[in-house]
């Protein structure tokens, strides 16, 4: 194999169902330079490692497997395919996700081959809810996600819409950067930071195109429905945020927008774990800074207990119902106009 220009990095555990499906979405790939295929088994122990070694003798000039005799955990799987890579770009995709478009790499390669100041670009994505099989086509499109492009340090501060699996990125600007104590017990969220780091230095890149599918998972932890774990995902996030605060402090504005977006989200999150505590300080904050809402009257409600949780959740429903039959009836009526 020719020196290659992108490492595209699988990394994966536990991933038989979707596995097969995110290598052949890499060996899709339609581009003018050779890439290689790195995949970080972690030990998985559902058939996963058979599958992949298999690729492996398939496709021995193409594919790497990255692996060892003990399961190593998800950031220190990241960290050794990172160093195995030889690519100038590197293109990332989790073992539950994949590329649907086989020009992904070369529109992404072009793009950053002639933006030197960018130092990575990212796509939309369709969004596939496995429990179900909904299928949401341009996730950011769809949503009405204004994409930001250029220095997007703040922006992305405020909230992350970079999807890992849609990235491509030049390793030496990686490189730079050291790995931070500050951010290595911050295992849940990997990419984040390094999302940050690289704003702080150079220009992020958006294609308004959909080009990688991603797959909600009941255990994922940013959708999981288990209350303690999305507590965990949520603090995490905002000790990231925290972190990066103190290292580029941002405007005023961006800064207590991050405080208020906090205390909305500690709110709700108190809620759902049914911490009083946690929620009264937070709808404190609220109301002293003039943001409180019916949704946050009831969300400090449901925090007291198991029986005003369940009244809380009954009106939250009845009031996303009316929220809804309004849109509804808001549509209808641009409708009739339209048609005079």
């Amino acid at each position: 194999m020719d020196y290659p220009l992108v490492s595209v990095q699988i990394i994966t555990y536990n991933h038989q169902p979707y596995i097969a499906q995110a290598i052949e979405g890499a060996l899709q790939q339609q581009t003018s330079f050779p890439f290689e295929i790195l995949i970080g088994e972690d030990c998985s122990t559902d058939g996963t490692r058979e599958i992949v070694f298999d690729y492996q003798r398939r496709f021995p000039t193409r594919i790497r497997v990255i692996t060892s005799d003990r399961n190593v955990g998800a950031y220190a799987n990241q960290r050794r395919v990172h160093a195995a890579s030889s690519g100038k770009y590197l293109a990332i995709c989790d073992g539950d996700d994949f590329w649907h478009d086989p020009r992904k790499l070369q529109l992404q390669v072009d793009y950053l081959e002639a933006r030197p100041e960018y130092s990575l670009v990212h796509t939309d994505a369709d969004w596939l809810v496995q429990a179900t099989g909904q299928l949401i086509p341009s996730w950011h499109k769809t949503s009405g996600h204004v994409m930001a492009q250029g220095d997007i340090y703040e922006d992305l501060l405020v909230d992350n819409q970079i999807m890992t699996c849609t990235v491509c990125v030049r390793k030496e600007q990686l490189d730079r950067f050291p790995n931070d104590p500050a951010l290595d017990g911050l295992a849940i969220v990997a990419d984040y930071p390094r999302w940050l780091l690289l704003s702080m230095v150079s220009k992020i890149g958006y294609l308004d195109i959909s080009t990688t599918t991603r797959r909600e998972l009941v255990h994922s932890i940013s959708k999981s429905p288990d209350p303690a774990r999305k507590l965990a995902f949520f603090l995490e996030m905002y000790r990231i945020r925290e972190h990066f605060m103190r290292l580029r402090p941002p405007s005023p504005r961006i800064q207590a927008q991050i405080y208020h977006n906090y205390h909305l989200g500690r709110l709700k999150q108190g809620y759902l774990v049914q911490d009083f505590r946690m929620a009264r300080e937070s709808y404190r904050y609220l109301v002293g800074a003039g943001l409180l809402s019916v949704t946050g009257r009831l969300h400090l409600l449901g925090s007291k207990g198991r029986t005003h949780h369940a009244a809380a959740k009954a009106l939250l429903a009845l009031k996303d119902m009316v929220r809804r039959e309004q849109k509804a009836l808001a549509g209808w009526t641009r409708r009739q106009r339209a048609a005079g």
